[in-house]
C-alpha cells in the first residue's frame, strides 16, 4: 500500500493560502442577492401579468364567440378554443430618439433609447404608453352539436372571419 503523505502549511505557501482565502471571500460575497435580481423579479411579475391578460383575452373572446355561434339556426351547443400568435404589446413614448454629434470631418446621428416616464399619485413610475396592441389570434377551433349540415360549418367560418382578421384555413369547425 502507498504511504499517505501529509501536507504542511509550509509546503502550501503563503501565496496559495492568500489565494484560497480571497476565493472563499469572493464566494461568500457573490452568494448574496444582487440588485439585478429585483429586475428579474419585475420581469417575472410582468410575465405573469401579461399571461393573465392573455388568458383573459382568450376566455372573453371564446365566451362571446360561443354565444354568437349558438344563435346560428341548427346549432344546439358549441365549444370554442382560440390560440394566440403573440401576446399584447405596449408601445411607449421615446424622448429625443436621435442625438446629433458633430466632429470636424463629419456629422452623424446616434440613436438614443430613452423612454418618457410618468409618475402617478402614489409615486409609482412607469413609461408613458402611446399605443397598446391586442394579442394576435393564430387560429380558432369550434366543436358544435346540432344539425349535420355542411352549411352550418360554412356559416360559422364566415362569422369567425367577419369578427376576427384570420384566414379560413386557420379556422377548424367540427360537428360533435
Amino acid at each position: 500500500m502507498a504511504e499517505k503523505k501529509k501536507i504542511t502549511l509550509k509546503e502550501i505557501g503563503t501565496d496559495k493560502l492568500i489565494l484560497i482565502g480571497v476565493c472563499g471571500i469572493a464566494l461568500v460575497v457573490l452568494s448574496f442577492p444582487s440588485k439585478n435580481s429585483s429586475n428579474s423579479d419585475k420581469r417575472e411579475e410582468t410575465s405573469i401579468i401579461s399571461q393573465t391578460v392573455t388568458d383573459d383575452f382568450c376566455k372573453t373572446n371564446e365566451e362571446r364567440l360561443t354565444n354568437i355561434i349558438e344563435k346560428i339556426d341548427g346549432v344546439e351547443s358549441a365549444e370554442v378554443m382560440i390560440t394566440l400568435k403573440a401576446s399584447s404589446e405596449k408601445i411607449v413614448l421615446k424622448d429625443n430618439p436621435y442625438e446629433q454629434e458633430k466632429s470636424k470631418e463629419e456629422e452623424r446621428y446616434v440613436y438614443s433609447d430613452s423612454s418618457v416616464i410618468v409618475e402617478d399619485s402614489d409615486g409609482n413610475m412607469s413609461p408613458y404608453v402611446v399605443k397598446e396592441m391586442e394579442p394576435q389570434i393564430e387560429g380558432i377551433a369550434v366543436i358544435y352539436k346540432g344539425k349535420k349540415d355542411g352549411e352550418i360549418a360554412y356559416k360559422i367560418t364566415n362569422v369567425i372571419m367577419a369578427l376576427f382578421e384570420i384566414e379560413s384555413h386557420k379556422i377548424s369547425v367540427v360537428e360533435q
